[in-house]
Order: structure tokens, then C-alpha cells, then sequence
């Protein structure tokens, strides 16, 4: 992965939202929701805003004191299954956060992407445009599985 990407929130079709230390993040295609907790949701909204991968790695290590090598491997990994699930998108933005800011005092390990797809049938249905004379929710034809 080239150390000058940056990425943004694949909107509209993920939403993202934080509740206290987890982030809780929904692709609205896929019906898959996730939850980061940890070094996972300390890396989110870093890697989420627009910020470069290299400035996403020195800020590790120079802030929380991760090693180099670690902080390539992890912050790749986790940005390439980030990209597999279709969250993020690469783009030109440049973030204005600084990020030093939100890893101040933060304890890290490998980030890990918890996936949950218990939810797909509900998070699929589309009320506002599945709406037939029997009513809705109805699922998408699109979403029904065989």
C-alpha cells in the first residue's frame, strides 16, 4: 500500500457512529454491520479522515511509541479489510484533524474489525421504497436469498 493514500468513509452507502470507546459502522449495501473496539476504533476515525497512511503510522509510533514494522503491518492489514468490506474509499481530500490528538494516552494492540451479519434481512429492507398495497417492510428483491 502506498504510504501517501487517504481514505474517507465510503458514504452514502456506510454510516459510521461512535458510542463511548466502540465505533459501530454499517454498510447499508451489504446489510453488514461491524463494531471496532480498541486499537481498532482508535484507528478509525484517523485512517477515516482523509489522513495519509505514513502520517497514520509516524503518529503511532511517535505518540503511543508503537514499532515501525508493527504499525506498517497492522495499519495495512487493517486498511486493506476496511477496503473489503467496502467502508472506506481512497480519495485526494487532505484531512484538517490532528491526529495527534486522539491517540494521546491510548494503549495498543492489533486492531481487530468484529463483523456482524445477524442483521442482513432487517438491515436490507428498504421501507420507503418497497412500500406496496400489502405495506411494508418488504425485503428488496435484490436481498432475498434462496
Amino acid at each position: 500500500m502506498d504510504l501517501s493514500t487517504r481514505f474517507r468513509i465510503n458514504y452514502p452507502n456506510v454510516v459510521a457512529s461512535a458510542f463511548g470507546d466502540e465505533w459501530v459502522i454499517v454498510n447499508l449495501e451489504s446489510g453488514t454491520y461491524f463494531s471496532l473496539e480498541g486499537s481498532a476504533s482508535l484507528l478509525w476515525p484517523i485512517i477515516s479522515s482523509s489522513n495519509s497512511i505514513e502520517s497514520v503510522i509516524v503518529t503511532l509510533h511517535t505518540s503511543i511509541g508503537v514499532p515501525v514494522d508493527i504499525a506498517v503491518r497492522d495499519v495495512s492489514n487493517f486498511c486493506d479489510e476496511l477496503i473489503q468490506h467496502d467502508l472506506i474509499t481512497e480519495t485526494s481530500e487532505i484531512s484538517e484533524t490532528p491526529i495527534t490528538n486522539l491517540v494521546y494516552g491510548r494503549e495498543y494492540f492489533t486492531p481487530v474489525i468484529a463483523v456482524h451479519a445477524d442483521l442482513q434481512d432487517i438491515l436490507l429492507l428498504d421501507p420507503v421504497h418497497d412500500v406496496e398495497e400489502g405495506g411494508w417492510p418488504k425485503p428488496n428483491e435484490s436481498s432475498k436469498s434462496d
